[in-house]
């Protein structure tokens, strides 16, 4: 007889850097910018072309996804 077993998909936030990749300003909960961060889907060697100052966050914050240039005004 088989039997049905259920499997959860986890996030843990351990394995994110709760960071802004422009600004370094943290996103974690708690910090007023969680509701609107980004996920940033890029890998880490492509952030650091694309000449981001914080490569290993994971998020963009919404202060900084308003105001590209900015962050972009060097390009």
């Amino acid at each position: 007889m088989l039997t049905a077993k259920t499997e959860y998909i986890t996030f843990s936030s351990k394995s994110r850097v709760e960071i802004c990749n422009h600004c370094g300003d943290s996103v974690e909960f708690g910090t007023g910018k969680f509701v609107n961060r980004i996920p940033e889907l890029n890998d880490t060697p492509t952030r650091i072309a694309n000449g981001l100052l914080f490569p290993k966050g994971d998020f963009v914050c919404e202060p900084c996804d308003s105001n590209p240039e900015k962050f972009y005004s060097n390009f």
